[in-house]
């Protein structure tokens, strides 16, 4: 019973995702990725060649990675945005700096509490940010939730 259900509402969830929608994912997730994994090579750069502490290095590498990740997503995700850039930029980057804290404090804790890489900690909090991110673009900084372009 419980199964069905729960098959039930995939289905209907997936019945709404259009083939624009998805390729915006797609879209997105490859910018992600790629931003991500330049912010993985800052944040090891920092670390290991420079001797920044990681989780000053996480902080900074997340900032400056996401800003690469806003221009690049402008022009080839989020398409037919409403905001100008450099209001969108702003808004942007005040939640990525808020973002940036909470990232960083949560590299900090697994790797002090659990005694992880602070490297693989910082992937296990990207793959829990990175869904959140994406929606709260789609609906809130670009404002292009439903619209394809």
């Amino acid at each position: 019973m419980v199964f069905a259900h729960a098959a039930s509402m995939m289905y209907h969830m997936a019945a709404r995702i259009d083939r624009k929608g998805l390729v915006r994912f797609f879209r997105y997730s490859l910018v992600g990725g790629s931003t991500f994994a330049f912010d993985l090579l800052l944040i090891w750069v920092m670390t290991e060649l420079f001797g920044i502490p990681y989780y000053i290095s996480t902080f900074i590498g997340f900032v400056i990675a996401v800003s690469l990740n806003y221009f690049i997503s402008r022009r080839f995700v989020f398409k037919g945005t409403e905001r100008k850039v450099h209001h969108g930029y702003a808004y942007f980057l005040s939640f990525a700096c808020a973002g940036a804290f909470l990232i960083s404090a949560a590299v900090a804790f697994l790797t002090e509490t659990f005694h992880l890489h602070y490297m693989l900690a910082r992937v296990l909090v990207a793959c829990v940010v990175g869904v959140g991110n994406y929606l709260f673009n789609l609906h809130f900084n670009f404002k292009v939730a439903g619209r394809h372009h």
